[in-house]
């Protein structure tokens, strides 16, 4: 087990997170919520940027300071995420920040560009953990086969907690 702290657990933040969706997961005392949301950015001090709209406000995600947990899976790289931080939620004009426009943003905003309800949402991680494969499935399948044959040791995952706090 690696864990990664400041750099390299923002470094691995990017690889899992960037340009994929996830569910961003709250909870109060007796309900769980879950919201599929992509990631617009991860930020160079790893903060993860969302849009959305405010469609539902008794949804604990889209409230200020609410705890979260967000859940990644690259089934593909057979890489997953799961990070624990905390959101903040900020009203925004969406077309004075060119770096989270995208055609499909734009698109799926532009019913919505004079409505109040568009929000940047900008999730703090503070601590996850990652399980990753060092050489991707299928490289990791052929040493599988190869140790079952050799009788030799491999170890297809690296996984570890990521530490930002």
């Amino acid at each position: 087990m690696k864990t990664l702290f400041q750099e390299d657990a923002i470094e691995k933040i990017k690889e899992i997170a960037s340009d994929r969706t996830c569910f961003c997961c709250s909870h109060d005392d007796d309900k769980v919520f879950s919201t599929p949301m992509k990631t617009r950015m991860v930020d160079d001090e790893g903060s993860i940027w969302f849009i959305g709209k405010n469609q539902n406000t008794e949804n604990p995600v889209l409230l200020n300071k609410s705890n979260v947990t967000l859940l990644y899976q690259d089934h593909s790289k057979q890489q997953y995420l799961s990070l624990n931080g905390v959101t903040t939620v900020v009203h925004y004009d969406i077309a004075g920040s060119p770096e989270l426009q995208s055609p499909v943003t734009s698109a799926w905003l532009e019913e919505a560009e004079n409505e109040p309800g568009v929000m940047l949402i900008k999730i703090t991680p503070e601590e996850g953990h990652y399980w990753d494969t060092k050489n991707g499935r299928c490289i990791s399948l052929l040493k599988t086969a190869l140790s079952a044959i050799t009788g030799s040791k491999f170890e297809p995952d690296v996984q570890g907690d990521i530490i930002l706090k």
